[in-house]
């Protein structure tokens, strides 16, 4: 491992770790959109406007549109892809409303996004596992994309019921997992970094879920079975 693999992976682990940090001693700092509310702390009420979501796709438009035309391989092609399709939701499916996400969120996002498809331009490797992981990014793109619009129609802070979200409190997060981990099956030269991906995806989104499930538990009562992971979680 060179020293530009240890500089780029050791910013997962501090994320990881700032995410523990946060669940167990500053919980206010993982709260967004339904679960975020107002505090007294200064730093607690440094947020965002929820719709930020959308530089994090304009980033990562720029960055896959440059990695496929120098890369020109299946990862690539499928990043840009998935990446246009988020901006695409972002833009006419979401309805941000008045939902805000702490600066520490935008950042992370920021970086997430950037790291990621840097990590790709620095990779080589053959294409692997081509049917299977296209099969995983279509069937997670398209059932993504489809609770999306679910949840776009929902009356504000209403509890889904569409599909997987009759088992998973977030049905989206589990697909967003899936299409991540399509791209760890997709190319032997980028696997150490996908990987990396995977788990801060479980570690970041798993808590988000977590969140998100209390929630439900506390306004209706009930909440589904799993929270991201199904049979896992």
């Amino acid at each position: 491992m060179n020293t530009y693999d240890i500089l780029l992976y050791s910013t997962f682990y501090v994320g990881i770790v700032c995410v523990f940090i946060a669940e167990f001693y500053i919980p206010q700092l993982l709260k967004y959109g339904k679960t975020w509310k107002a505090s007294n702390n200064y730093w607690f009420n440094l947020t965002c406007s929820k719709s930020t979501f959308t530089h994090f796709y304009l980033i990562a438009i720029v960055l896959s549109t440059y990695n496929l035309f120098e890369k020109r391989n299946l990862l690539t092609l499928c990043v840009f892809i998935h990446s246009i399709r988020r901006l695409y939701e972002c833009f006419f499916i979401t309805k941000w409303g008045h939902s805000k996400i702490h600066l520490s969120h935008y950042l992370v996002g920021i970086w997430f996004y950037t790291t990621l498809n840097i990590g790709i331009a620095f990779k080589n490797g053959e294409t692997e596992n081509r049917l299977v992981s296209v099969v995983i990014f279509i069937a997670a793109s398209l059932d993504q994309a489809v609770n999306h619009q679910h949840l776009s129609k929902l009356k504000k802070y209403s509890q889904p019921s569409y599909g997987l979200f009759r088992y998973i409190c977030c049905a989206h997060y589990f697909d967003e997992f899936l299409i991540y981990l399509s791209f760890l099956l997709m190319n032997v030269g980028t696997r150490a970094l996908l990987a990396h991906c995977v788990v801060w995806i479980l570690v970041n989104l798993g808590t988000s879920s977590h969140e998100t499930g209390n929630w439900y538990l506390q306004k209706f009562g009930y909440r589904p079975r799993w929270y991201m992971l199904p049979y896992v979680f």
